[in-house]
């Protein structure tokens, strides 16, 4: 039953990672944003069978966790996790301030390109840790899976040679952005565990 509820909450903390990718880009003046406005509306479309497919996993009223002492739904515990998932934001954020390309149109559409990469390899992890479960509902959808991490190394190839002048590869070769990424994988399986831990009472494994 543990592992099962941790197959729940990977669904939810993917869904969270797909979901905060529109957050940093809000605010912003479209003069400002410019062709990377049109590529978040397309992230927004390419993204939304996955997405939802994530939110049809958890939207089970049998998934029933403990606050303090009361039983709560699954979508209340993510909530509880969004100043978490907000620093994962933050940290790419720092990357791209670390970075500083000049102009903020230029800083917004490297912070795109961050993001795009940062999708890509968690959609790659996500993907690999819930299909690693054996419930009988385990395993994410390979068509609507495969169709989206495909057209993510296509969007963000595209975007980093429209934008940054050098390919996908020459990205994840900063070690900067390569050690970010994985320091955030690696907090993900942790913000799932712990979870699982608080609610639960399960022991933490992300190590």
């Amino acid at each position: 039953m543990k592992e099962q509820h941790r197959y729940y909450l990977g669904c939810g903390f993917a869904w969270w990672v797909m979901h905060i990718f529109f957050r940093p880009f809000e605010s912003v003046e479209l003069a400002v944003l410019g062709s990377v406005d049109d590529r978040i509306a397309e992230f927004s479309e390419r993204a939304e069978g996955l997405a939802s497919w994530l939110l049809d996993e958890i939207g089970n009223e049998d998934l029933v966790y403990r606050v303090e002492g009361k039983g709560t739904s699954i979508f209340a515990v993510l909530e509880v996790s969004e100043p978490r998932v907000k620093e994962w934001m933050f940290r790419l954020i720092q990357v791209m301030e670390a970075r500083d390309l000049g102009e903020p149109s230029r800083r917004y559409a490297d912070l795109y390109c961050l993001m795009m990469g940062w999708q890509l390899h968690m959609a790659v992890v996500a993907q690999a840790y819930l299909d690693g479960f054996h419930a009988e509902s385990a395993g994410v959808r390979s068509d609507v899976a495969a169709l989206f991490i495909q057209w993510l190394r296509e969007a963000l190839e595209d975007a980093c040679r429209t934008y940054l002048s050098c390919s996908s590869e020459d990205l994840l070769r900063d070690e900067q952005v390569l050690g970010t990424y994985e320091a955030l994988a690696v907090d993900w399986r942790r913000a799932v565990d712990e979870a699982l831990e608080r609610y639960l009472g399960a022991p933490t494994s992300w190590a």
